[in-house]
């Protein structure tokens, strides 16, 4: 409503920015609302800008990854605050050598869409390749104390066997 009749139409902008959008939200509802704010932010004649801030994988997209941004404060020092941020090119430089870019574009929507988002969310990703090791890596950790990877912000993610190396 406010970009069909609010300062948008009058050639303004409208910048929302959401903390937590999917508080309250029932997932189906969280998925809706997510849809919502990125086809507001796509539609370039509305003149809408939309952040927010979240802790949920619903309004993260595998092939958006481009557009996260993550915020990082430093424990050591004055405090400073970090932004971090990737691509597709960077993501290719970075296995340049080890994966074909052809094989980057066509695995990286199921790669990532699958597990991106508890990714995501670590301070730290131990990369293993199926669900044995998953279990293997968090069955260490809870050896030494339960919950440890989770304490320490760590996830352990499966990559599968997707990855075909030169």
């Amino acid at each position: 409503m406010l970009a069909e009749h609010g300062a948008a139409s009058a050639n303004g902008v409208i910048c929302l920015a959401i903390e937590e959008p999917e508080l309250y939200q029932h997932p189906v509802q969280a998925q809706a609302f997510a849809k919502v704010l990125r086809d507001l932010a796509e539609d370039e004649s509305k003149n809408i800008q939309v952040a927010y801030a979240t802790h949920s994988p619903m309004f993260i997209e595998a092939q958006r990854f481009s557009q996260v941004r993550r915020l990082t404060r430093s424990v050591e020092g004055d405090g400073a605050v970090s932004v971090h941020a990737s691509s597709l090119a960077i993501v290719k430089s970075l296995l340049e050598g080890i994966v074909k870019p052809a094989t980057v574009n066509r695995q990286l929507d199921g790669t990532v869409s699958a597990r991106l988002p508890l990714a995501m969310f670590a301070n730290a990703v131990i990369l293993v390749e199926g669900t044995t090791e998953v279990a293997v890596f968090e069955g260490i950790a809870d050896r030494t104390h339960v919950w440890s990877l989770a304490a320490w912000g760590a996830a352990v993610v499966e990559v599968g066997e997707t990855l075909v190396f030169h």
